[in-house]
């Protein structure tokens, strides 16, 4: 069971709100990252009055998928020594305040948040979707041939969750700094599950190319969902 953060010089923990459980301590091998895992739940009324005017739309699942993804980025900023009472929108994307870089994710159940100093990375990407979720007639899209194949060769149609997952982490990490428009075809996955790490290289000579393949990415199993981070460091 996740309870607190611990920062070390070489792994971030990941913490586990609301009694999520994570069964061993599930830690991500770069340090002076916060990352934290809380429920989607109805927090709506723990947003400031800017922020509950930002939400998109009128459906209240939406609403509290917002405001869940919202509350541990916060929880993510206050253990990073940057505590701040609300989290507004630049473009579609959070806007993490000054000297800080974080990204929020969240499915239905669970909202997932990464924040770093602005002094130590230049872009964070996190995605985080339930086990499974990811359909092989949805995998022929987003997947290259080669990550295909491996999915059949492995007779693990989880994997494509993964895929899908880390190629989400990558473009939310490097948009921010190209506004470029990536599309998923656009990256090659390579896994080392040893590691519970990937690394990335592009499939076509984009602008953001060299962030892409300078980039670190990682990936773990928690709570009945597939958690991904892809960090690019100064």
């Amino acid at each position: 069971m996740c309870s607190s953060l611990t920062i070390h010089t070489e792994r971030s923990v990941l913490v586990c709100l609301d009694g999520i459980d994570s069964s061993q301590e599930t830690h991500f091998s770069i340090g002076r990252l916060s990352l934290v895992l809380g429920e989607v739940a109805d927090f709506f009324t723990g947003l400031s009055t800017t922020e509950q005017a930002i939400v998109p739309g009128n459906n209240p699942a939406r609403q509290q998928q917002f405001a869940s993804g919202r509350r541990v980025a916060k929880y993510a900023l206050r253990q990073l020594g940057n505590p701040t009472e609300e989290i507004l929108k630049l473009d579609k994307r959070p806007k993490f305040p000054a000297g800080t870089v974080g990204n929020i994710a969240h499915s239905k159940r669970l909202a997932f948040a990464a924040a770093g100093k602005s002094e130590d990375f230049l872009g964070i990407g996190v995605d985080i979707l339930p086990v499974n979720a990811v359909s092989s007639k949805v995998a022929k899209k987003a997947l290259l041939d080669e990550e295909r194949n491996v999915v059949s060769m492995r007779g693990e149609p989880n994997l494509n969750t993964v895929y899908f997952c880390a190629k989400e982490a990558v473009y939310k990490a490097v948009h921010p700094l190209t506004l470029e428009s990536l599309t998923l075809p656009d990256a090659h996955v390579d896994f080392d599950e040893a590691a519970h790490t990937f690394k990335v290289r592009s499939t076509t000579r984009l602008r953001s190319t060299n962030l892409v393949e300078t980039g670190l990415g990682f990936f773990r199993e928690v709570a009945g969902h597939w958690l991904t981070l892809f960090v690019i460091e100064r």
